[in-house]
């Protein structure tokens, strides 16, 4: 967001606070076998970033958790290759050929440095593209202060060294919350 158009004032931190996103994401399978899927998505998932998966098969819901194995532009989106790290309950996937149609979802806490801050939004690099327009829960770490935001993603933009730089704008924040923000930037103008 443009200087002009914001309402409050920010204050630059150039990644020296922490934050955590918490992405959900749908996914199309493309190919399951009992080690690993390619799937399809809106989404550039990081190399070796780890995500609990829930399929949606004939028998059910499966959970697993997977790390991200390889990733390539495929319109519109990406396809995906993701290996099993462990399946919950010992209820895997089969190797069985997917049917059209078997969709998902992957989720993930991925770890994020704050750029910028104001009290309606921030700007922060990540690891993993966010959809423009998604609403996303985050938490950012405030001098220890954990302050829990939800916000849609105004911008999500690939960086030169990698990464994504994402604009936020805050939708909800708990008063408390709301306080702890207001003192973190008091402190820095």
């Amino acid at each position: 967001m443009d200087d002009e158009r914001r309402r409050h004032t920010r204050v630059r931190l150039d990644g020296r606070a922490a934050a955590r996103a918490t992405i959900f994401a749908e996914f199309r399978v493309v190919s399951l076998s009992a080690n690993g899927a390619a799937v399809e998505m809106e989404l550039a998932l990081a190399l070796g970033s780890a995500w609990d998966l829930t399929l949606d098969l004939e028998q059910g819901e499966v959970d697993v958790k997977s790390v991200v194995a390889s990733v390539e532009r495929a319109a519109p989106g990406y396809r995906i290759g993701l290996d099993f790290a462990g399946v919950e309950d010992g209820a895997g996937p089969s190797g069985a050929a997917v049917t059209a149609g078997v969709k998902g979802t992957a989720r993930a806490q991925v770890e994020a440095r704050v750029l910028d801050l104001g009290l309606d939004g921030a700007l922060l690099h990540l690891t993993t593209a966010l959809e423009e327009g998604g609403i996303q829960d985050f938490v950012l770490n405030l001098d220890g202060d954990a302050v829990w935001v939800q916000a849609e993603v105004l911008r999500c933009r690939p960086t030169d060294r990698g990464g994504f730089h994402v604009g936020l704008s805050f939708l909800g924040i708990a008063p408390e919350h709301r306080r702890k923000l207001e003192q973190y930037i008091a402190k820095r103008q």
